[in-house]
């Protein structure tokens, strides 16, 4: 995982970056392009891959008192460098950014944060980037985890490809039989048989 990153919807100058850790880790290029995203897109969970990097990204509104229509748009992208996403990987990717978005709509008056004029800006700047930093950490792990297990299927199903061709090389031939068993509706077991 590359970065996470938190848009918001300002409505002088449109999108901007709001947040994102580790600091630095977009080029000026990509901030941009991510931020154009809640231009095209209004609510929800997408990805996209532009620029070498993938996000994951999730759009929705939180209350406000001195948003327009009484709501702020933020949008929360996690950054990956990877072209391909299984959907392993998507699902665990929209979870994560859905935890965040429930764990930010418990914040009474999170919307202080975007206002530098109101009484409460310091602490909500304080509180969201706390609540943001920590969220970091969770997603880091999970999302190196699942990246993790996604490399060990690619490398188990490689091996077991290899074998296959050098058993058919060999002459062998080489065949599934499928049972049901308790607890497992399926199963598979390998028969190996000379020719």
């Amino acid at each position: 995982m590359n970065a996470l990153v938190l848009c918001v919807f300002d409505n002088i100058q449109g999108p901007v970056v709001s947040l994102v850790n580790p600091r630095g880790a977009l080029t000026n290029k990509q901030s941009e392009q991510l931020c154009k995203l809640m231009d095209i897109h209004n609510h929800g969970f997408f990805l996209l891959a532009f620029d070498g990097i993938t996000t994951a990204n999730l759009i929705f509104n939180i209350p406000s008192d001195l948003g327009r229509g009484h709501v702020e748009c933020l949008q929360i992208s996690i950054v990956l460098e990877k072209e391909r996403i299984d959907l392993s990987l998507t699902e665990v990717l929209q979870n994560l950014l859905c935890r965040f978005e429930e764990e930010v709509l418990e914040i009474p008056k999170l919307y202080c944060f975007l206002h530098p004029n109101s009484p409460d800006y310091d602490y909500k700047i304080s509180e969201i980037t706390s609540i943001f930093d920590h969220f970091y950490e969770i997603a880091y792990s999970t999302v190196y985890d699942a990246l993790q297990d996604e490399l060990k299927y690619q490398a188990l199903f490689h091996a077991v490809r290899e074998v296959w061709e050098h058993m058919s090389d060999l002459g062998l031939k080489i065949s599934k039989k499928e049972f049901a068993a308790e607890n497992c509706p399926q199963r598979y077991d390998i028969i190996i048989e000379a020719r």
